[in-house]
C-alpha cells in the first residue's frame, strides 16, 4: 500500500504536529491494549510503528523521517517535561531590553 494514494500533505502535518487527535479522528486502524498504551504514552512512537508496519515496502524514506520525528519528539518533550522549564521574558533596565531566560535556571529578583 502506498502512502500517496491513501493520505495527503494535510495528513502528514497533522499526524506529525498533533498525533494523539490525529489518530483519534482521521485513522481506521484497528486498536488493540498496546496501541491505546501508547497513544496515552507516546503517541510519536505509535504513529511511527504503524507507518513502518503498513508503509515501509513502498515508502522507506516516509518510515525513515517518521521514526526521526518520534524519537526527537518523544525525547524533546520528556526533557521539557522533566525539567518543568518554562520560558519568560524578563525585562532588564529601564530601557525596557527583553531578554529570555528559563524559570528553571534562574530566579527573577522582584524590585
Amino acid at each position: 500500500m502506498n502512502y500517496w494514494e491513501v493520505h495527503g500533505i494535510l495528513f502528514l502535518l497533522g499526524i506529525a504536529l498533533f498525533p494523539r487527535i490525529t489518530l483519534l479522528l482521521a485513522t481506521s486502524v484497528p486498536f488493540g491494549i498496546l496501541a491505546w498504551i501508547g497513544w496515552v504514552l507516546c503517541p510519536h512512537l505509535l504513529v511511527a510503528i504503524i507507518a513502518t508496519s503498513y508503509y515501509w515496502h513502498t515508502n522507506p524514506i516516509l518510515c525513515i523521517v517518521a521514526w526521526v520525528v518520534a524519537l526527537s519528539g518523544t525525547a524533546g518533550e520528556g526533557k521539557v517535561v522533566s525539567a518543568g522549564v518554562a520560558w519568560v521574558v524578563a525585562l532588564s533596565g529601564t530601557a525596557g531590553e527583553g531578554k529570555v531566560v528559563s524559570a528553571g535556571s534562574r530566579r527573577m529578583k522582584s524590585r
